[in-house]
C-alpha cells in the first residue's frame, strides 16, 4: 500500500465535484421549498414533489440541499481549488501559489478532500 499522492488527492477532488454536479443536473435546476402542511418538499419551478413524510427539520435540510445549492457549492470549491494550484520550485520543493507557504497540498484542498468525503490520509 502506498499513500495517496498529491496528483491522485486532486484528481480526486475533481472526480467527485464532477460525479456531484453531473447528479444535481440529473435532479434538475430547482430550487426546492418545503411545504409544511402536506409534509413534503416540492420543487419551486413546477410543483414536483421531492421528498414526502418529513418532518420539519427533514424538510428544511432537504431544501437546503436542494440542486441549485450544490451547484453553486460546486462552483465555489472549483474556484478554490483553481485559487490554490501547485508549484514547485528545484530549491524549495511543491507549495502552495496561493498560500505561499508550507506544503502542497495546502490546508485549503484538504479541506476540499475532506469536504467530499476523501480521506487525504487514505493508502491505495
Amino acid at each position: 500500500m502506498t499513500k495517496t499522492t498529491p496528483e491522485q488527492l486532486v484528481s480526486a477532488v475533481r472526480a467527485a465535484l464532477d460525479e456531484t454536479e453531473r447528479y444535481a443536473r440529473a435532479a434538475g435546476y430547482h430550487r426546492w421549498r418545503p411545504d409544511f402542511e402536506l409534509d413534503i418538499v416540492v420543487a419551486v419551478s413546477n410543483g414536483k414533489t421531492v421528498a414526502r413524510d418529513c418532518r420539519d427539520y427533514d424538510s428544511r435540510h432537504i431544501a437546503r440541499h436542494d440542486p441549485a445549492a450544490v451547484l453553486r457549492r460546486v462552483a465555489a470549491d472549483r474556484r478554490v481549488l483553481e485559487r490554490h494550484q501547485e508549484s514547485t520550485d528545484t530549491e524549495y520543493g511543491s507549495w502552495c501559489r496561493r498560500c505561499c507557504v508550507g506544503e502542497w497540498p495546502c490546508a485549503d484542498v484538504l479541506d476540499l478532500a475532506r469536504g467530499l468525503g476523501i480521506d487525504p490520509e487514505e493508502t491505495t
